[in-house]
């Protein structure tokens, strides 16, 4: 089918969002549970020094992996009618700037392993290489499936490739080969989701390439492209200098304390940024709307991130040594300051769909490359000094750029920094509180149940639950009517879009 969907769904924008962030809630719990299990077994079977050079050869390639599937999928997203000249054209620019990224790391793997000093990493930079291939071919569909709010069926995609290859991940580990696990889980992954969403898109590409909408297609995604690789390394670049200047088992700590920070993201962030950039360039010419929505989605936003975040912080060593073993408890402290550093988080997710939505892709690039820079200046030399160095400079970081987010989404929504904060510091306060409680149940309940078994995932059940009552006491006292508010909306904007619906003929 080459047709464009109507660009506003039965039902209403409301309902499709809210109905797409529900699906993409539940699709990511379930895809990150069997990715996270998959990635547990594996850790656990691997040495902390094997796991280092997995790693940092996975750290290396994901700096810049961005580049086989940035910029041309929100072109997609974003376009007014796309039709199939626009996306077959789209598909060629893509595969086409992908094969030329494999061909370079392919054939510098031998250069970055001798930068790195770690000659381990080789073939797993050629293998990790050939994933980008089927990643670049599912970006048109899934654009296509996104652009058309049907996030029922790229979440089912996306949770049946993480079902399959956490299957062929795991089945690899334990057959004894631990070290090639997580490269056959990434090619099973994408390979699977590529064929998914090919089929639910009902769209092939064809034989044809247009200079001009190729051109047009270059000229909206080369800012957007450069802004996600900018971010991208400024995300991925630490742990490939952590590996340059420090042993591997400081990039494996390093890698397992963020992988379980992503997993968090994901829970509170990733269903959200998913349909933002969708709803909100469908709302892009009702500003006032938009902002509403904005700071409504905001609130539940960072209530989930800074309690999820600051409760898993209270816990970390715990929640590690329960994870991965007893031998990476040391992550769990790198965690917690990964925590501190990701103040600013909520704030930051939004910058990038609002300003693509709005066609600000420039802003996105220069937002990028001033966090890119400031990395840049500093990961150097604390890594120089030791892991826990680097993590004190990224909380410095955040804390000097936190004015970049704000003034971003005053431009996208105009929406000021009180009103901002007016939403944040509750939220912050109960997290530091839920926290605080979170620490002090493990401390008292661990000793009280000595060798018992199964002492510790008690414990840190009795935590996570002390500290989110806690959280949810506080921030019921700090911000009890704007909780109101939003729940007043969601739940009248559902009833309107489903009477909406039930009239229309």
């Amino acid at each position: 089918m080459q047709a464009e969907a109507p660009r506003t769904p039965k039902g209403g924008i409301g309902r499709a969002a809210v109905g797409g962030v529900a699906w993409n809630l539940a699709g990511q719990i379930l895809d990150r549970v069997f990715g996270f299990i998959a990635f547990a077994v594996v850790v656990r079977l691997l040495t902390v020094e094997l796991a280092g050079v997995v790693m940092l050869a996975a750290s290396a390639i994901d700096m810049v992996a961005v580049l086989a599937f940035a910029g041309v999928g929100e072109r997609i997203i974003q376009h007014h009618a796309p039709d199939r000249r626009v996306l077959s054209t789209a598909f060629w620019v893509q595969m086409g700037i992908t094969l030329i990224l494999v061909a370079c790391l392919s054939l510098g793997a031998g250069t970055i392993a001798g930068i790195l000093g770690e000659q381990r990493i080789v073939p797993l930079l050629h293998a990790l290489a050939i994933v980008l291939l089927p990643q670049a071919l599912a970006i048109v569909p899934s654009s296509i499936l996104s652009r058309q709010l049907r996030f029922r069926e790229l979440s089912l995609c996306s949770l049946a490739c993480s079902f399959i290859s956490a299957s062929a991940g795991i089945a690899v580990a334990v057959a004894g080969e631990p070290f090639w696990a997580l490269v056959v889980q990434r090619m099973v992954a994408t390979v699977v989701f590529a064929a998914l969403v090919f089929w639910r898109a009902r769209w092939r590409p064809e034989p044809v390439f247009d200079r001009v909408i190729a051109r047009d297609v270059l000229r909206f995604s080369t800012p957007l492209l450069a802004s996600a690789l900018t971010q991208s390394i400024n995300t991925h670049a630490s742990a490939v200098l952590i590996g340059a200047f420090l042993p591997v088992e400081a990039v494996a700590y390093y890698r397992v304390a963020a992988r379980l920070a992503d997993v968090v993201w994901q829970f509170s962030l990733g269903p959200i940024t998913r349909v933002f950039l969708s709803v909100f360039s469908i709302l892009r010419d009702d500003r006032e709307r938009a902002r509403r929505a904005f700071l409504n989605i905001l609130t539940v936003v960072a209530c989930v991130t800074y309690a999820s975040y600051a409760i898993i912080a209270g816990t970390a060593p715990e929640v590690m040594t329960l994870l991965f073993g007893a031998e990476w408890a040391r992550a769990g402290s790198v965690f917690t300051l990964m925590a501190l550093a990701a103040i600013t988080m909520p704030l930051g997710a939004f910058v990038s769909p609002a300003l693509t939505a709005a066609g600000r892709t420039q802003l996105v690039f220069t937002f990028n490359l001033i966090g890119l820079i400031a990395m840049l200046a500093t990961v150097p030399v604390a890594a120089q000094f030791g892991l826990f160095e680097v993590l004190y400079t990224a909380i410095g970081r955040s804390i000097l750029l936190s004015p970049l987010p704000f003034f971003a989404l005053r431009l996208a929504f105009g929406v000021s920094a009180p009103q901002l904060l007016s939403v944040l510091v509750a939220p912050v306060v109960a997290a530091v509180a839920g926290g605080l409680v979170a620490d002090q149940v493990i401390s008292l309940v661990l000793p009280l149940l000595g060798a018992m078994r199964g002492a510790l995932p008690v414990a840190v059940l009795l935590a996570f639950a002390a500290g989110g009552l806690v959280f949810l006491a506080v921030q019921g006292v700090l911000a009890f009517r704007r909780m109101r508010e939003v729940l007043r909306m969601l739940l009248g904007m559902l009833r309107r879009d489903r009477g909406s619906a039930t009239a229309a003929p």
